[in-house]
């Protein structure tokens, strides 16, 4: 289990930028098939400034974070997501994302203790806010 000391910390923010390769490559992990994915034209043509990242994407823009709550942890199970978008997120563009542990609870279910953890990841660009990511994860109590 995680310690509570760390509910409510926030982790400095970093910066994070996907090239219209990296986007498409994401799109077609998750079977996207819209040009607007994979096409620039495409994507102007329906209004975007350039690419746009798909709507499950930041699950990804984690990677950028050193998450000291989650050191040494297994059987991390990666239970909700919920995206709020403001602005549409686009390749090339250098986003500033900061992340949250916003709350921790534990709770007994089937296969034993189980801790929640929600975190909130903010995205902005220019100091205006493009996007949210809501993720809960799930740790198992013997850790």
């Amino acid at each position: 289990m995680i310690d509570n000391k760390w509910q409510g910390t926030e982790l400095n923010a970093k910066t994070i930028l996907f090239t219209q390769k990296e986007a498409a490559q994401f799109a077609e992990a998750v079977q996207l098939k819209d040009d607007v994915y994979f096409s620039y034209e495409a994507a102007l043509a329906e209004g975007y400034e350039n690419i746009p990242l798909p709507a499950t994407m930041p699950v990804t823009f984690w990677r950028v974070f050193d998450i000291p709550w989650l050191y040494n942890m297994d059987g991390i199970i990666h239970t909700r997501q919920r995206f709020y978008y403001r602005r549409p997120l686009i390749a090339d563009r250098a986003y500033e994302c900061k992340l949250v542990l916003d709350k921790m609870a534990i709770k007994h279910i089937s296969i034993g203790r189980v801790q929640f953890l929600d975190h909130t990841l903010t995205i902005s660009f220019h100091e205006e806010i493009h996007a949210i990511a809501e993720t809960t994860l799930m740790i198992k109590g013997d850790n």
